[in-house]
């Protein structure tokens, strides 16, 4: 496992998520989600909904949750578990370590 830098504190509000695209490798992506919630904690998720071939990044924020803005799969963004249908995999979450004002997750 690695720790990867996402972003700064700034660019992601209270009550927000934003979708980033991190360079692993040479030739190897990975598209996440990076969740302030209005409490002020971080979450950090793959950026696609296990339902569909949609950014999780377009959704809705309730609490600790994330709404999918294509057919409303509802995920906890603590464990990635389905809260709601239509999706029925859990979805990819990732460690974060906020330190100042840099996002940092582990992946």
């Amino acid at each position: 496992m690695a720790e990867y830098r996402v972003c700064s504190t700034t660019d992601v509000a209270a009550g927000s998520v934003v979708g980033f695209e991190l360079h692993l490798a040479e030739d190897q992506k990975l598209a996440v989600a990076i969740i302030q919630s209005e409490k002020g904690n971080w979450f950090a998720t793959h950026n696609q909904c296990t339902h569909g071939r949609v950014k999780l990044s377009d959704g809705w924020l309730e609490e600790e949750t994330i709404e999918c803005s294509r057919h409303g799969a509802v995920f906890d963004l603590a464990s990635g578990d389905v809260m709601s249908l239509p999706a029925t995999q859990k979805l990819t979450t990732y460690p974060v370590r906020v330190d100042g004002d840099n996002v940092y997750i582990t992946v």
